[in-house]
């Protein structure tokens, strides 16, 4: 009973047993089959193409995966070659893959190209696995494909692109989000004197000094996070740690959903245009210390006369801050007139297109200019202004009139002295040559001035020069030229007489103001003066030195008197008569000796004017026979004038065209000879 009990036990134990090993045999093969239906549904949603094949090649699944990428449904592929996804070209390479896959080996990541059912390429990864039994035997392959078309596609992009950052000068780099370094160009290799292998997978901040790091945070990458795009000049370092300045291009690059996925900049070394800048403004700064360092007044104008620059001294010397110049008219402010001025010398340069330089005396502000005016040209070549340089000369004109004036001015009496006296003289001379007009010379003498410095001394000598002075300036008008010739010698031009009876008034004047000076008292002395008188014929010209000579010898001749009554307060000599000229008729004709027949113009007892077909020589003498129905009279002259007869007169178009002036030193009658044998 005993053995039998056992048993029975055992049997139960063993029966227990069992029902435990179905129970967990049961239990994995649920958990299995969920587990396949998990991978099933997973092969199933994969995005990637995976198909089951025998060791022959065969197709033996066929996912959703697959028809994406190849086209075909699972019932145009299960059960056929898996050649048929392969193009004409790529056949030999389904032999080799199955026969490592015979040998239990795994091909991996291998890219190829395979056909869609439309006809179409496209570029396929393989990753292939043996597919084993319970007993490890290969019994198939798995294949998992993926297309990897676009990725091929942008691979060939992305190439393409680092080939065409390569060629570009500048530093390209590309980062990502994290400012690790994922692309670097030559231009970057060349700049940065780094190379690509040494920059990948490095933070950007290495091409940075160590005090620019905030720098780079604060002010580059987080400013481009913000606008997407940012623009910077920056101090960035090479390998070598040389720093240079560069000008930073950063664009925030970003995927086609708009997320923002790394980062790149463009870098330009701009040092050298720094330097060039830091030159371009250390000299602007000198130009205009320059500019503001001349004295002279500098405004730069346009062709509207309008004011666009003015120096310091502009400013300063009109009395005005810079800024009330800008923008204003120079006539206006230099001239204080509404329009630019006739002498403007502005205008002058803009109209004829090159420099002037001439002096102005405004009398807006009463001074004088030494003016500069420079034309300012465009990049065409046309007028768009002038430099304006303008000098005040006034001081400078005053120290030349004074200079002038001791140069022609008597220091002791203010009267002109010699030299004043002929250049003002022989101006006059011509002015009375050209319209015919007269002149009065007189020349005076102190009678007594020896006595005066030797009795009263020289001090008071020049004291009765500077009386006599005055006193010629009180008998004589402002017009008439009075001059100290020297010593004690003076001479007064009278430029427009009034006729010969002029004289005794101005004698009468002279005594009348000597007579006074000297009844007034307080001298010692009394003034007396000799007087010579000349006359300026314009028939007769003649030199301002003939004329001192003629009233000179006169003078002297007037002296006499005083030497016979030295109580006469003026003794005078002149010519007693002026000759009057009268016309001739026609019945009236000379002849010249050596010239044949001449016209009379018009003839005095002094003298004749007379019309010959050749010009006759100065101081020549000659013979002329004057003709006339009562008589005719042979006379010995001097040529004193010829020259050469106006253009249009009546007598010129009958070959007369030469006028002389002679001079008569002797007469005859008709009956002796001439002196020249006529």
């Amino acid at each position: 009973m005993k053995e039998r009990s056992k048993k029975k036990d055992e049997l139960a134990e063993l029966r227990q047993r069992r029902i435990v090993e179905l129970e967990k045999k049961s239990s994995v093969q649920r958990r299995i089959g969920a587990l396949n239906a998990r991978l099933a549904a997973i092969v199933e949603s994969s995005d990637d193409a995976i198909i089951g094949k025998d060791l022959n090649g065969i197709i033996t699944s066929w996912n959703k995966g697959a028809e994406m990428v190849y086209g075909y449904t699972a019932e145009e592929t299960i059960g056929r070659s898996v050649t048929m996804l392969a193009p004409s070209s790529h056949m030999d390479e389904a032999p080799r893959i199955l026969e490592k896959i015979r040998r239990g080996e795994r091909v991996g990541h291998y890219e190829t190209v395979r056909l869609r059912k439309d006809g179409k390429q496209i570029n396929i990864s393989l990753a292939i696995s043996p597919i084993k039994d319970g007993a490890g035997n290969v019994v198939g392959a798995s294949t998992i494909a993926r297309d990897i078309t676009e990725h091929i596609r942008a691979e060939e992009i992305m190439w393409r692109q680092s080939q065409t950052l390569n060629q570009i000068q500048d530093a390209v780099i590309t980062t990502d989000l994290d400012g690790i370094v994922i692309d670097w160009n030559k231009g970057a290799e060349r700049i940065f004197s780094c190379t690509k292998e040494e920059a990948l997978g490095r933070h950007v901040s290495f091409i940075y000094p160590e005090d620019q790091y905030e720098f780079l945070e604060r002010e580059i990458i987080r400013p481009l996070r913000e606008k997407g795009e940012f623009k910077t000049e920056v101090r960035l370092r090479r390998k070598t740690g040389e720093e240079f300045h560069a000008l930073l291009f950063l664009t925030l690059l970003k995927d086609e959903k708009g997320a923002a996925i790394g980062m790149v900049g463009s870098s330009v070394d701009i040092t050298e245009r720094i330097q060039a800048e830091e030159k371009i403004k250390l000299a602007k700064e000198e130009w205009e210390k320059t500019f503001d360092a001349i004295p002279d007044m500098v405004a730069v104008i346009d062709k509207s006369f309008i004011i666009t620059r003015v120096n310091r001294a502009t400013a300063e010397k009109l009395g005005v801050n810079r800024e009330e110049l800008i923008g204003k008219t120079c006539y206006n402010v230099l001239h204080g007139t509404e329009a630019p001025p006739p002498y403007c010398p502005h205008m002058k340069a803009v109209v004829e297109g090159k420099e002037y330089m001439g002096e102005v005396f405004d009398e807006h502000v009463n001074r004088h200019y030494l003016i500069s005016s420079t034309p300012i040209y465009d990049p065409d070549g046309n007028i768009a202004g002038i430099v304006q340089v303008s000098r005040d000369i006034s001081e400078q004109k005053k120290m030349e009139e004074k200079l002038r004036e001791a140069a022609v001015t008597d220091a002791l009496t203010g009267l002109f002295n010699r030299r004043g006296f002929f250049r003002l003289a022989e101006q006059q001379l011509n002015l009375a040559e050209r319209k015919n007009r007269s002149m009065m010379l007189l020349y005076l003498d102190m009678n007594n001035m020896k006595e005066i410095n030797d009795r009263c001394g020289h001090k008071e000598g020049d004291r009765a020069l500077i009386d006599t002075a005055n006193l010629l300036r009180k008998t004589f008008r402002e017009s008439d030229i009075i001059a100290r010739m020297g010593g004690d010698e003076f001479a007064v031009l009278l430029t427009e007489p009034p006729g010969p009876d002029i004289v005794p008034i101005i004698c009468d004047h002279i005594r009348h103001n000597l007579k006074n000076h000297n009844e007034r008292g307080g001298r010692e002395y009394r003034l007396s003066l000799s007087l010579g008188i000349a006359y300026y014929d314009p028939q007769l010209p003649c030199s301002i030195v003939d004329l001192l000579s003629t009233a000179d010898m006169r003078m002297y001749k007037g002296k006499k008197q005083y030497q016979h009554d030295r109580n006469v307060e003026l003794s005078i000599d002149h010519e007693r008569r002026l000759y009057d000229r009268s016309s001739v008729d026609d019945k009236c004709w000379a002849e010249i000796g050596g010239l044949g027949k001449a016209r009379i113009m018009n003839i005095s007892s002094d003298g004749i004017c007379v019309e010959t077909e050749e010009e006759i020589g100065i101081r020549r003498r000659c013979g002329i026979l004057v003709h006339s129905p009562q008589l005719d009279v042979m006379h010995e002259g001097i040529v004193i004038w010829s020259r050469l007869s106006e253009p249009g007169k009546k007598d010129v178009c009958n070959g007369f065209h030469y006028e002389s002036g002679i001079k008569f030193v002797g007469s005859y009658d008709s009956g002796d000879q001439s002196p020249d044998g006529s």
